[in-house]
């Protein structure tokens, strides 16, 4: 998928997702399409901002009201928003370099703590149940990089986009390794029942009852990187209404979403318990945004470019 992205992007530079759906689509399906992408884009910001209030309220903020959460955490992502796509993406990678020094820092401290014993038994699971848990994990953590395709209009060099979202993803992908491998080898079975496997890990850190409670550094990254996510999701909606309705000046709306996604985040599931539940659907919706329809632009815009380029041959013929 993204390899799809990445020829999205170098086939239509200086364009964000949005415009290049009209481009493809025309202006009548490119506005269907944006609808389209507008209704997920708002439900997976809805989804990580309910994960988020989960956390905080389960394990750093426990007795303060989910809706103060959401609305404390949204009210900076929404002034994020109207900084600017620039100014929103600036820290990001000072914000990484920090997180993977951070992860190998107490992988580190980690460490006389691990048993490899506690990776066996291996492969118990049938193959079946492994290529589904391989392709939710594709779809609802890695292809999420798609959002970053509204901001496409602000790459210096198209060409390389798809090489930069290769070496982003490896990079993630790597350091969840790291984290799944660092968590089974300490915590064994155990991990299939917490919550957050990661928080519950690195509260056993005790370094001669000095370096002890760090799992609160680690919440702080953790909503400092979702801070980051839903940042960039709602800028996604806000920029997609703007060029819904053709409206230059689009972060007026920034306050109208943020405030519905308070809303949805209290009405979409009535229960952790069913939130966990979502994502047993969660594969298949998530494909027919990460995949099926990006292959489906990919396709009609190799198609359209193929015969735009064919027309200008015959036109040079003719002249």
């Amino acid at each position: 998928f993204i390899t799809i992205y990445g020829k999205l992007i170098s086939n239509h530079p200086g364009l964000s997702l949005f415009e290049i759906q009209e481009v493809i689509f025309g202006k009548a399906g490119g506005k269907i399409m944006t609808a389209i992408y507008l209704f997920f884009f708002l439900t997976i910001a809805v989804f990580n901002t309910r994960d988020l209030g989960s956390f905080v309220n389960s394990f750093v903020l426990p007795t303060t009201p989910l809706n103060v959460i959401y609305v404390a955490f949204l009210a900076v992502c929404i002034l994020a928003v109207k900084k600017g796509a620039a100014k929103m993406t600036q820290y990001g990678a000072l914000i990484l370099v920090i997180y993977l020094v951070l992860v190998v820092v107490l992988t580190c401290l980690l460490l006389p703590k691990m048993r490899p014993q506690n990776f066996l038994p291996v492969f118990t699971v049938p193959l079946k149940n492994i290529l589904l848990s391989t392709n939710l994990m594709a779809m609802l953590c890695y292809a999420d990089v798609f959002v970053l395709l509204t901001m496409a209009k602000y790459i210096d060099k198209p060409k390389a986009a798809g090489k930069a979202l290769r070496s982003g993803l490896l990079i993630g992908a790597s350091a969840i390794l790291i984290l799944v491998a660092r968590d089974i080898a300490v915590m064994g079975g155990y991990t299939l029942y917490a919550s957050s496997p990661t928080f519950n890990t690195i509260r056993l850190i005790d370094v001669g009852d000095i370096l002890t409670r760090l799992e609160i550094i680690n919440a702080v990254f953790q909503i400092t990187l979702l801070f980051f996510k839903i940042s960039i999701i709602l800028y996604a909606v806000i920029t997609g209404i703007g060029q819904l309705f053709n409206i230059k000046e689009n972060t007026v709306f920034a306050l109208v979403i943020g405030a519905l996604t308070v809303l949805c985040s209290n009405f979409f599931f009535s229960s952790s318990s069913e939130h966990q539940l979502w994502f047993r659907a969660a594969a298949p919706y998530a494909t027919l945004y990460h995949l099926i329809l990006p292959l489906l632009m990919l396709i009609v815009s190799e198609f359209r470019y193929k015969t735009d380029k064919k027309d200008q041959t015959d036109m040079r013929h003719q002249q």
